[in-house]
């Protein structure tokens, strides 16, 4: 079989998803890349061939630890779809990452806030927060929709939103409830039609990568 180490076929397999991927779906590639290399220590630079089921559900139960078991769980299949790429490049006979099953989660159920919380909310949060909080109430967007609205993305006078949703992978427009709409009408919009309508989580945003969590 030909001969890589570890660490040369993860970096290889993340430069052809880099092309075969969204960039959403590449980051989080990375990430889980970034932490497998990072529990392998030395190991990684060890050719792809001694890459076992048993390291890999060492690495698994680490990461499990740190962050949590469904994090763990979707290094296991990243790890499994590097090897699968492995195995057709000739570089393995088999995929070890196949034989490791997933920790069993317990769901993690998302409550919707209530009328009151919202209201709470509400009364803390700064103009701009004001802005995004309206915005999800009265829009159903994910927060990095929508915190990467610009001025182009709202039609005034048609009272919509137009804007591309990354997780759908489509362009779709939402009519403007009122009070979302008398936020708006308030907000000076400049004269750069491609302003960022929340500025500050806008650039928080681009400098994360696109990731949210940091918001």
């Amino acid at each position: 079989l030909p001969s890589t180490s570890i660490r040369d076929h993860l970096k290889a397999w993340l430069e052809r998803k880099a092309i075969e991927a969204k960039p959403a779906t590449h980051r989080r590639y990375s990430t889980v890349v970034g932490h497998f290399l990072r529990h392998l220590g030395d190991i990684a630079d060890r050719d792809i061939s001694h890459l076992d089921a048993k390291t890999i559900a060492g690495v698994r139960d680490k990461i499990s630890k740190e962050k949590s078991p469904s994090t763990a769980n979707h290094a296991v299949k990243v790890i499994r779809g590097a090897l699968n790429q492995a195995r057709r490049d000739g570089l393995v006979d088999q995929n070890e990452a196949s034989k490791i099953t997933l920790i069993k989660c317990h769901p993690n159920r998302r409550e919707p806030f209530s009328l009151d919380q919202i209201v709470r909310l509400l009364s803390v949060a700064n103009e701009e927060w004001r802005g995004i909080i309206l915005a999800g109430l009265y829009t159903g967007q994910r927060l990095g929709d929508i915190a990467t609205l610009t001025w182009n993305n709202i039609d005034l006078q048609k009272r919509e939103i137009h804007h591309f949703a990354e997780k759908q992978g489509k362009s779709i427009n939402i009519p403007v409830a009122e009070p979302l709409m008398e936020y708006l009408e308030s907000t000076p919009a400049g004269d750069v039609p491609d302003a960022p309508l929340f500025p500050k989580a806008y650039d928080r945003v681009l400098s994360q990568e696109g990731r949210t969590g940091t918001l």
